[in-house]
C-alpha cells in the first residue's frame, strides 16, 4: 500500500468518525420533549414533589403512586398546615392536623375531634377524591404554549448534572422565572424536572420534580377511618389534600 493510499484511507476512515460523533452528539429539543412526553406519560406510577408558593406562603404537594391516581398517596403542607392523604380506587382517606382543618372551614372544636386521625370521604363522589392524574398533568404541559416553545426549534438543550446524575436541560429562554425541562439522558428521556410552570393544578408557577419511575409501592386503605361525614356533615366534599395555588 502507497503512502497516498494510507493517507486517503486514513482520511476516510477519520471523516467515518466524525459522522458517527455527530450522530450520537446532543439530540434536539424537539426529539427530546417528544421522547419525554412519550416515556413519561405511558409509565405506570412515579413520585412528584411540588414547591410553590400561595399568598406569600411557601406550599408543597407531594403524590406518589399510580400516575393515573387510582392508588397515591399525598402530603401537603402549606404554613403551619399539613395533610396526607391516600387515594384507592375511588375511595379517598384524610389524616390532617388542626391547622388543616380549620383552613379549609371546620370550627376549633371539629378541628380538634379531626386532628390526627384517618377520616373518609364519600366514595365515589369527585368532590372528596382528590386523585391527582399525573398522566394527564404531564400530557397538558407538553400540549401546552410552555411546552411548545420547548419544543420549537429556538429551544436550547444542554448537558447538565441533576442530584449526580446525567441529564438534559431544555430551556426556551435565558430568563431566571423562564420554564425549564431536566430529563435524564438516556435513550428512553423521563422527566427529573419542571421548573417555573403553571398548571391546572397550581395555577401559580411552581417546581415539579419526579423520580420513581414505575417503581413506586402499591398503598393499602388505612384501617379504622370513620367517614368524614360523621362530624363535618356537609362539609366533607374537601378533598384528601388542597392545591398548592389556591
Amino acid at each position: 500500500m502507497t503512502l497516498r493510499t494510507t493517507a486517503a484511507a486514513t482520511l476516510t476512515t477519520g471523516a467515518a468518525l466524525l459522522a458517527l460523533s455527530a450522530c450520537g452528539g446532543t439530540p434536539s429539543a424537539a426529539d427530546l420533549t417528544k421522547d419525554a412526553k412519550s416515556s413519561s406519560t405511558s409509565a405506570k406510577s412515579t413520585s412528584v414533589d411540588i414547591v410553590g408558593s400561595v399568598n406569600g406562603t411557601r406550599t408543597t404537594f407531594s403524590a406518589y403512586g399510580a400516575t393515573n391516581g387510582s392508588n397515591q398517596k399525598q402530603i401537603q403542607t402549606q404554613g403551619k398546615a399539613s395533610s396526607e392523604g391516600l387515594v384507592i380506587g375511588k375511595q379517598a382517606y384524610l389524616k390532617a392536623n388542626t391547622d388543616f382543618w380549620q383552613q379549609i372551614g371546620a370550627n376549633a372544636t371539629d378541628a380538634k375531634k379531626l386532628n390526627g386521625k384517618w377520616w373518609k370521604g364519600a366514595a365515589n363522589d369527585p368532590a372528596s377524591n382528590p386523585a391527582l392524574d399525573v398522566k394527564q398533568m404531564l400530557t397538558e404541559f407538553f400540549e401546552s404554549e410552555d411546552g411548545k416553545k420547548l419544543a420549537s426549534k429556538d429551544a436550547k438543550v444542554t448537558e447538565t448534572k441533576t442530584a449526580g446524575k446525567d441529564t438534559y436541560t431544555v430551556s426556551a429562554s435565558d430568563a431566571k422565572d423562564a420554564v425549564k425541562l431536566v430529563v435524564t439522558r438516556d435513550d428512553k428521556p423521563q422527566v427529573v424536572k419542571i421548573e417555573n410552570y403553571s398548571s391546572k393544578l397550581t395555577n401559580t408557577k411552581a417546581n415539579y420534580t419526579f423520580s420513581k419511575w414505575n417503581s413506586v409501592e402499591t398503598y393499602k386503605a388505612p384501617s379504622g377511618a370513620k367517614p368524614i361525614a360523621s362530624v363535618l356533615g356537609g362539609q366533607s366534599g374537601s378533598g384528601a389534600s388542597g392545591s398548592t395555588g389556591k
